[in-house]
């Protein structure tokens, strides 16, 4: 299956980061993705160095900030259909190699699930503290120590049922 995947890259000031992103993007050997640039407001001038060009590629820039959380839910809700894969990369973050967007479609179409969450490694070979939760700590999250960190996807059917019970 060739699931359709919308990276939503939401950043404000990246800095020198944003080139690695968009590299890490632009190169992907996956063919059936957008890219969806979320500039809140940045002062430095990180704007003009996206893919403008690139027809995959949707930039939004807010003259106000807005926070990474509106961000993310604008591009979620405006720029997703029901069954695209959704990946969360900030713009001071990059994908690790050519064929990570293959391996999540490769993920959701072999498992058929939701949600999955990946792990991440700092620039200097450690890596993060991303672990799996036991079925006890998935059913009360709530009470459960943060565990994940990067990469983040899911479903945007999924978020999007969300505002159907809390608007």
């Amino acid at each position: 299956m060739n699931n359709r995947i919308v990276v939503v890259t939401p950043f404000y000031n990246p800095g020198d980061f944003i080139d690695q992103c968009v590299a890490s993007l632009v190169t992907q050997k996956y063919d059936n993705f957008k890219m969806v640039f979320v500039d809140d407001a940045s002062t430095d001038g990180a704007y003009n160095r996206l893919p403008l060009n690139d027809a995959r590629g949707v930039f939004i820039k807010n003259e106000v900030r807005k926070t990474a959380l509106e961000n993310l839910h604008d591009a979620i809700m405006n720029q997703c259909e029901p069954d695209d894969i959704v990946v969360l990369v900030d713009g001071d973050d990059w994908l690790p190699n050519k064929n990570v967007l293959s391996y999540i479609n490769d993920f959701y179409s072999a498992h058929d699930c939701w949600i999955m969450y990946g792990q991440s490694s700092w620039t200097d070979g450690r890596r993060g503290f991303a672990s799996a939760y036991s079925e006890k700590e998935f059913n009360s999250l709530r009470k459960t120590p943060f565990k994940v960190s990067h990469l983040r996807t899911f479903r945007a059917g999924l978020y999007q049922k969300i505002q159907e019970q809390d608007p």
